[in-house]
């Protein structure tokens, strides 16, 4: 078979890094997308399934509070993987034409924008870091709506395709194994981020979008601290050997994508003013962020309401049809 040459001899992973890069954030969009058909799945299966409520009475699973409570988890959760993919397609972009002119678009994104300089450092350990973060979680949240849908869930229905959750498990299942296991990105992370030359860029990317988002104004929870979250988690990176952070690879890897999920999560919610997406992140940072103040429980109607919201955009429970 013939073959060429492509790139300089013996250095084959630095002329595949850019192939790397974008098959990872790939891997991560697909995550989420086989994520938001099952949650779709289980969000419209608990419009029509009746169950029982006690005392022979029938009820549909959209006015269980318990059940409205699981999909609202799964919904927030699902949130927060999907903006941090979408944000790392974003820097992939930004990285490959760092020149095109970022002037013209909201606050938001400008806040959410890196220096031109940094985009290519940042994409460096961004897709490693989303990879990682989002599609092993995704292989949870999809075992989660296939069980919603109890035995129907897991029965293969090749023959009712709307309800086949059993075949997005599967294929789900293998995208925290290619494109680089979770230890792999992990310790691949702590290579960067500690490379004699280039981990000082990508520390410095990290920096500038953090420092960044993290002034954007919006509300916040007592507590909430991005800054001084990356600040200790970069003095750890800083100034500990490379061969003492791998055995913490993966805990620094989640720690980072935990940082980066509660910022965008809170640009979302200050951006727009919706109520939902404003208890999607202090729900959020109340379950990931050390001292953060945890709110108290309001009455089960008016929780079953903020989770309606969450799930279906809307808090009326009895809004949503029987189908």
């Amino acid at each position: 078979m013939r073959g060429w040459l492509v790139g300089d001899e013996g250095k084959g992973i630095q002329e595949i890094s850019n192939v790397l890069t974008i098959t990872r954030v790939y891997s991560a969009v697909s995550a989420v997308a086989y994520t938001g058909r099952a949650i779709a799945i289980a969000k419209a299966f608990a419009r029509v399934r009746e169950v029982g409520a006690g005392n022979r009475a029938r009820m549909r699973l959209i006015h269980s509070p318990l059940h409205m409570r699981t999909l609202a988890k799964l919904t927030s959760e699902y949130r927060g993987l999907m903006m941090l993919t979408f944000y790392a397609a974003y820097i992939l972009g930004v990285s490959e034409y760092p020149n095109n002119g970022y002037s013209d678009i909201s606050l938001a994104l400008k806040a959410l924008t890196p220096n031109a300089k940094l985009a290519l450092p940042l994409i460096r350990v961004l897709s490693q870091i989303t990879k990682a973060y989002v599609c092993k979680p995704c292989v949870s949240l999809v075992f989660a709506c296939m069980e919603a849908l109890g035995g129907v869930g897991y029965m293969d229905n090749e023959e009712q395709e709307y309800l086949n959750v059993s075949r997005i498990f599967r294929d789900v299942s293998v995208l925290p194994i290619w494109e680089g296991t979770t230890d792999v990105l992990s310790t691949d992370t702590i290579r960067a981020l500690k490379h004699p030359k280039a981990g000082q860029a990508c520390i410095a990317a990290l920096d500038d979008i953090i420092g960044k988002v993290a002034a954007f104004s919006g509300q916040t929870p007592k507590g909430f601290d991005a800054v001084q979250e990356w600040t200790t988690i970069r003095t750890k990176i800083v100034n500990t050997p490379q061969a003492e952070l791998m055995g913490e690879a993966r805990d620094l890897v989640m720690a980072l994508g935990d940082i980066l999920v509660s910022l965008l999560l809170r640009v979302d919610a200050a951006s727009d003013g919706d109520a939902a997406a404003q208890d999607i992140f202090e729900r959020f940072v109340e379950r990931k962020c050390t001292g953060v103040e945890k709110r108290g429980r309001e009455s089960s109607a008016a929780e079953l309401r903020k989770d309606t919201l969450i799930v279906y955009g809307t808090d009326d429970v009895g809004a949503a049809p029987k189908l």
